[in-house]
């Protein structure tokens, strides 16, 4: 391809990105916005407003942490399928990965109502458990389809010469096992993370009474109109900021790790 074509795909593609989210800034602080003006008239008292209310600071909260439950949740019970089906052949195992994608590969809201008389059953329905569990029937084959994929180059023989050297599995898992899968585990993370922080129709049914997410909280003022630009403008801005965390986070990881399979520094 050509150099200068090559660019100007990038440049667009930037462009595209990055001018909506500039937008969306600049309404935060904006009080008023109207043409002919070229630039909007700035303030910072909707901030104020904001990360001063209950009513976005606390589904905010609450966000993150289902989320980051979630996802430590989704690592553990993920970690042992993933690397048992990498590391062994047994009859059935196709037939068991397959299954174990069926969430994925369903219509999502088949698999919500499908949960639904199941949780009524348990007693649980509408209640944090319920959240917490659903999402990782969504959650869990991102990160057993990650980890597995990894777990396939994966040499055991590491594990059992640093069993012959006297280490406990414990101590095997956190400096053999882990280091050597850090980068598929944290994308895992990051796509687990993604999945459970942008769900609305799931939370919006299985919420227990008075608990929001920013999703749920954030999408009946965007019905409304558009009567709150400025709310919805910072709103937004944090719903990307996490995501957008992560994917920074999971990059550095990456690329430390590559600098460390080059030969380079620890």
């Amino acid at each position: 391809m050509n150099r200068a074509v090559k660019y100007s795909i990038i440049a667009c593609v930037i462009f595209s990105v990055v001018v909506p989210i500039i937008m969306m800034v600049l309404w935060s602080f904006t009080e008023s916005w109207k043409y002919p003006g070229l630039f909007p008239s700035l303030t910072g008292s909707f901030w104020d407003n904001f990360l001063g209310t209950s009513r976005w600071m606390k589904p905010l909260m609450n966000s993150l942490i289902l989320s980051l439950i979630v996802t430590a949740l989704s690592f553990v019970l993920g970690f042992l399928p993933a690397k048992y089906l990498a590391t062994k052949d047994f009859r059935g195992k196709r037939l068991l990965q397959v299954f174990v994608m069926l969430p994925a590969l369903a219509p999502g809201i088949a698999v919500v109502f499908g949960m639904l008389p199941v949780f009524v059953e348990l007693g649980i329905y509408r209640t944090f458990q319920s959240l917490v569990l659903g999402q990782i029937v969504f959650t869990l084959p991102y990160m057993i389809l990650t980890l597995t994929a990894v777990f396939k180059n994966y040499d055991t023989d590491y594990e059992s010469q640093s069993s012959t050297l006297g280490v406990d599995k414990f101590d095997t898992l956190l400096n053999v096992t882990i280091p050597s899968i850090k980068s598929a585990a944290a994308i895992g993370c990051m796509y687990t993370f993604m999945v459970s922080w942008s769900m609305y129709l799931f939370v919006s049914i299985y919420r227990p009474v008075g608990f929001s997410t920013l999703l749920t909280e954030l999408f009946p003022v965007i019905s409304d109109g558009m009567t709150a630009t400025q709310d919805i403008a910072i709103a937004t801005i944090f719903f990307i900021l996490p995501s957008l965390l992560f994917l920074i986070g999971t990059t550095m990881i990456i690329k430390s790790d590559n600098v460390n399979e080059r030969g380079g520094p620890l």
